[in-house]
């Protein structure tokens, strides 16, 4: 899953991905700049370095959030992934305080 942001004919467009086929689908076009992806991807070689990746991945999120028109389908997927994986690395409480889950 990730967030794809893109410009075409001088107006930006974004949408919520679960695969690269539909981003290619509608990026596909020589008039089309993809500005930003933003991949809910958790990298790391222990559940430490996991953890902190989640956290830097919750505040990229909160930073971005503004900038993209949501769905109520698509809030409610993100945050549902959020809540997921809060729960897998013991960060609910931290989320649940700064708004993320």
């Amino acid at each position: 899953m990730f967030i794809g942001k893109f410009e075409l004919n001088n107006k930006v467009y974004n949408g919520l991905y679960y695969d690269y086929k539909d981003w290619y689908e509608e990026t596909f076009s020589p008039n089309c700049e993809n500005i930003e992806i933003l991949t809910f991807k958790i990298s790391g070689n222990n559940y430490r370095e996991r953890q902190s990746y989640l956290v830097e991945l919750a505040k990229d999120w909160q930073l971005n959030f503004s900038y993209y028109e949501w769905s109520y389908g698509e809030l409610a997927a993100i945050q549902n992934w959020f809540y997921e994986n809060a729960k897998r690395y013991g960060l609910v409480k931290e989320f649940k305080e700064n708004g993320i889950c």
